[in-house]
């Protein structure tokens, strides 16, 4: 079916009821990073009409919808996303894991076979979506379509534009070098002319020296006493009280200070406008997917805490952002012709000085810091000066397999003492091993299938740390006011809304998990689900309800 691109004014839209077509000219699936399930509802009546009120009121919302797996990292959910898989599927072990054969720390996307456009191949620095072990939604759609059909990624971060993007995508995501978009050789070998037109406007320069205030009165905040706490952790120059302000010289790390602010998602917005304007995205006669995370308010959540007046304004402002994603695809094809997705790739626990505040037990936990606690404990207990933890990247704690042969020491026995050192450390809870996860010697609880489900069994370490809930648990155990990684509800649960041809209108509150969204896309489209796939049809929006 062939689309001609008209204009609707999204506020004439807003309240008609959705036209019905055979099928969309564009999947538009937009992925706020760090959005919990509860920020919608909360703050809805306080939102415009064309943002997410118009996707709460006018869509399908799943108000039980959480993940199924304990790394809740951006990595992961995006990853889950796309292909309705978890980690022994898509193979996202993390954003990071470390890597036995280089003996060092690896990105997620990282792929030393791709470099950025102009540079020379070898770095780290290269990205690609090739360490994802399963085919995405998008894949499938490209391939169904013969190459017909395009997908598209755009976000702040690499990964979450690279992996919804899927293999068969192009991709693009901000570079905190130039201050513009940026890709790599895995999908372009020179820059499209249409992306070196946008980054010669050199949009983010014009930050330099902005301020940012309240959009609305105080006094009609939440948390408008929440604006300045030890805890926060700002960067750059913006401070831990209103207004924010930005650096005025465009050096040094202003570029990725701009990712701390609202700012960063105003930036993907006009971005992504002109990628639908100069792609003709769902305007080619076959249908198109294009993938929009938002950024922002995962590294406003993680500066400031979620219980905070900087994320509370993020929200009204990213408000206006998803206003604008909507109302870009109105004017270019019309609602009516755009099947559009919400999601986020995990939620976000509050900064434990907040719970303790309020009388909860919470602490920080930091993998840096027990490092050569570990390997003491170890080495006293099994009788060797050598170092037997080779590295611990959250939440997966790495032997190192010569040392425990030298040792005389089987690897069952060293990860069941590993384990058991790991619990005796104030804030974790629990400790699975390798050994048990393969053989699936687990207790038959969410908790233990939360971590099966996180394990990759050659990315993830021998021991799998999970700490107690309100705890916050990092590389650094103040490298960040708050975070989020693990299986309990703020990190799990998360919005997930369907709306546009044919979707009704009603809100559904069994339990569902953001793993269905992939397989459900492919029963819509008609197209094979991703290789992954272990997530259910939703059949309140595919048709079998």
């Amino acid at each position: 079916m062939t689309f001609k691109p008209r204009t609707l004014f999204l506020s004439c839209f807003l309240f008609a009821p959705l036209l019905q077509a055979a099928e969309p000219a564009l999947v538009l699936q937009i992925t706020v990073d760090q959005l919990r399930g509860d920020m919608l509802t909360r703050h809805q009546q306080r939102f415009g009409q064309g943002g997410f009120r118009y996707l709460l009121e006018n869509g399908t919302s799943f108000a039980d919808a959480r993940f199924t797996h304990a790394n809740t990292m951006t990595a992961v959910g995006h990853a889950t996303l796309a292909t309705g898989g978890n980690t022994p599927q898509h193979g996202m072990a993390a954003n990071d894991w470390y890597d036995r054969g280089l003996q060092r720390r690896v990105n997620s996307v990282e792929d030393m076979q791709s470099p950025y456009i102009g540079d020379k191949p070898g770095s780290a620095s290269g990205r690609s979506p090739r360490k994802l072990t399963s085919s995405t939604f998008s894949d499938e759609l490209v391939l169904a379509s013969g190459g017909k059909s395009r997908s598209f990624g755009v976000s702040t971060k690499d990964r979450g534009a690279i992996l919804l993007a899927g293999h068969q995508g192009k991709a693009y995501w901000f570079s905190t070098k130039t201050g513009g978009y940026a890709t790599t050789t895995w999908y372009h070998q020179e820059y499209p002319a249409w992306v070196l037109a946008w980054n010669a406007r050199k949009l983010a320069d014009g930050y330099a020296g902005a301020r940012w205030d309240l959009l609305a009165d105080r006094e009609s905040y939440v948390f408008a006493d929440q604006d300045e706490r030890e805890f926060e952790m700002p960067r750059g120059t913006l401070g831990n009280t209103f207004p924010h302000v930005m650096d005025d010289s465009t050096g040094g790390s202003f570029y990725s200070d701009l990712k701390y602010t609202p700012w960063a998602d105003e930036l993907t917005l006009d971005f992504t406008r002109a990628l639908m304007a100069a792609e003709e995205v769902g305007q080619r006669g076959h249908v198109d997917y294009l993938s929009v995370s938002l950024s922002a308010t995962d590294y406003i959540g993680h500066s400031f805490g979620p219980n905070s007046l900087e994320a509370e304004d993020n929200l009204l402002r990213l408000d206006r952002i998803v206003a604008g994603l909507l109302a870009a695809a109105d004017e270019a094809i019309g609602l009516e012709n755009t099947l559009v997705v919400l999601s986020a790739d995990h939620g976000v626990q509050a900064a434990p000085e907040h719970m303790q505040q309020h009388g909860f037990e919470a602490g920080r936990l930091g993998t840096g810091q027990y490092l050569d606690r570990l390997n003491q404990a170890m080495g006293e207990y099994f009788h060797t000066d050598e170092k037997l933890v080779e590295a611990f990247q959250k939440p997966n704690l790495y032997l190192d397999l010569a040392a425990v042969e030298r040792a005389g020491v089987s690897l069952a026995h060293a990860e069941e003492k590993l384990a058991r050192e790991v619990l005796g450390i104030p804030g974790f809870g629990h400790a699975f091993t390798r050994s048990d996860l393969l053989s699936g010697n687990i207790p038959p609880s969410p908790l233990a299938r939360a971590v099966l489900n996180a394990f990759h069994p050659t990315r993830s370490g021998n021991v799998y740390a999970v700490p107690e809930p309100f705890w916050y648990f990092g590389h650094s155990p103040d490298g960040d006011a708050a975070t989020h990684g693990t299986l309990y509800a703020p990190d799990v649960y998360v919005p997930l809304i369907f709306a546009g041809p044919g979707i009704e209108r009603k809100t559904v509150y069994r339990r569902v998990a953001p793993r269905d969204l992939a397989p459900t896309l492919s029963a819509i489209m008609g197209v094979l689900p991703p290789s992954g796939s272990v997530g259910e049809v939703l059949p309140e929006v595919a048709g079998q309800d």
